[in-house]
């Protein structure tokens, strides 16, 4: 039984749809991904453009069929469940599904839809679904869907996996993420619109820091010039995993362009 956080309002939804032999499900307090029929799922949005390809104000939510998955609306740089919330991940239908993106707020899922499109989920597997600029855009792109399938962590070690989305970057950039606690690249010259396999890496105990750096573009220190940062407020435990995210618009300043994660395990 994989433990996760299993938000009640979406389940009882998703029961009364899917499950009409009514089945019961107990919950804790920490919660675990219900046997039969579900999938998990982490929702996180990384459309900076959002607002010029839809002209309307920053903010989505997610449908599968008629059943809104996200709670609060998420706006770019956010994730569903939250930035911050450990090892969670939304109850979900496993099998083929209606998927629509909508214009945040919305009541029902029949109106101001961004976006269609089918997926398969597979039984008590996990996915992570990235909103970009391709989805929102009225395509699929090739990385907006994510099988979250990683197996545990050896002892004294953690897991990571980097997504580079910033998708209007030239293509002579080489970005790549640099740990400072451990002085080291984690994944060197990871291409836009591009995801790494999760890979393991030693468990610090302490406070680490992450940097995206460009090896083809100097600072005024004859530096790799370093365009997003993620200041992590807590440790990564170890046999821990996460998924950091690279996103934004690039322009010569580099201002709009940030670095998020979530926790997959």
């Amino acid at each position: 039984m994989k433990k996760y956080f299993v938000f009640p309002g979406l389940l009882i939804g998703a029961m009364t749809i899917f499950f009409a032999c009514k089945k019961e499900y107990k919950l804790t307090a920490t919660g675990s991904l219900p046997d039969g029929g579900v999938a998990g799922l982490k929702i996180v949005h990384l459309s900076p453009k959002f607002t010029a390809i839809n002209s309307k104000p920053d903010g989505l939510d997610i449908f599968f069929g008629t059943t809104k998955v996200n709670g609060p609306i998420l706006k770019f740089g956010t994730a569903y469940p939250a930035i911050g919330s450990v090892n969670t991940y939304a109850v979900v239908p496993a099998g083929d599904q209606n998927i629509k993106v909508t214009v945040g707020g919305v009541v029902t899922s029949d109106s101001l839809s961004v976006n269609t499109f089918k997926e398969t989920l597979q039984e008590d597997e996990l996915y992570t679904l990235l909103v970009t600029d391709n989805l929102t855009g009225l395509s699929t792109g090739k990385n907006v869907w994510l099988h979250d399938a990683l197996p545990a962590p050896a002892a004294g070690t953690i897991s990571i996996r980097f997504v580079n989305m910033v998708l209007n970057s030239p293509a002579t950039d080489s970005p790549y993420l640099f740990s400072k606690r451990r002085n080291l690249k984690l994944f060197p010259l990871v291409q836009k619109d591009s995801v790494t396999a999760f890979a393991g890496f030693p468990t610090i105990p302490s406070l680490d820091s992450f940097y995206v750096r460009l090896a083809n573009v100097k600072d005024k220190k004859n530096a790799d010039s370093t365009v997003a940062t993620l200041l992590m407020t807590s440790n990564m435990a170890d046999q821990s995993a996460f998924t950091l995210y690279f996103a934004g618009i690039a322009d010569s300043a580099g201002a709009k362009r940030s670095l998020i994660y979530t926790q997959n395990r």
